[in-house]
């Protein structure tokens, strides 16, 4: 169980000393690549409803705003190289940012792993060896905290498919006003 007067997100806090700043960053990067993964769906989309189609007069403000950016459709009909670089610059960021959420959360918890271990043996050298004769070896997985088992697994591929069912859930209806208009 956890120290006493420690409550589990203290415990946590404290734990993740030193590499706080690697996990705020995995989180980010969980963030944006989970935005750029459905951003590339959205420009196809964009590309042949909105301009191959010529279906411009049901179109949202910010999709409109962005294509009055990029020429007008009659440009991009024109220059549809222009939707192919887009999705392979969106698909490539969100494979940058993959790789990175990956990256630090895996330094971060080796990190964390490693001040533990280190912690528990500078604690056992100081204790005498009849103590070590009289108890009983070994550690069960009852011993830890419950509120720490969940992070003992993969955590951020958790976190990472919430996020997904979160982009999933709301995206729509903001893309798709006429559902919400009633």
């Amino acid at each position: 169980s956890t120290p006493k007067g420690t409550q589990p997100f203290q415990l946590l806090w404290q734990l993740m000393e030193g590499h706080r700043l690697l996990y705020l960053a995995a989180i980010g990067s969980l963030l944006l690549s989970v935005l750029f993964s459905y951003i590339v769906p959205l420009v196809g989309r964009t590309i042949i409803d909105l301009v191959l189609s010529d279906k411009t007069e049901s179109v949202e403000a910010f999709t409109g705003y962005l294509l009055l950016l990029m020429g007008g459709s009659a440009y991009l009909k024109d220059h549809l190289w222009i939707g192919a670089i887009a999705v392979t610059f969106f698909a490539a960021c969100g494979g940058f940012f993959s790789y990175f959420k990956g990256k630090w959360a895996a330094m971060a918890s080796d990190g964390i792993a490693f001040q533990l271990k280190n912690r528990l043996y500078h604690h056992l050298q100081y204790i005498p060896t009849k103590y070590h004769d009289k108890q009983i070896q070994g550690i069960s997985y009852k011993d830890v905290p419950p509120m720490l088992k969940p992070f003992g697994c993969h955590s951020l591929p958790m976190s990472s498919v919430s996020v997904m069912h979160l982009f999933s859930c709301a995206w729509p209806f903001r893309l798709c006003t006429r559902w919400t208009r009633g």
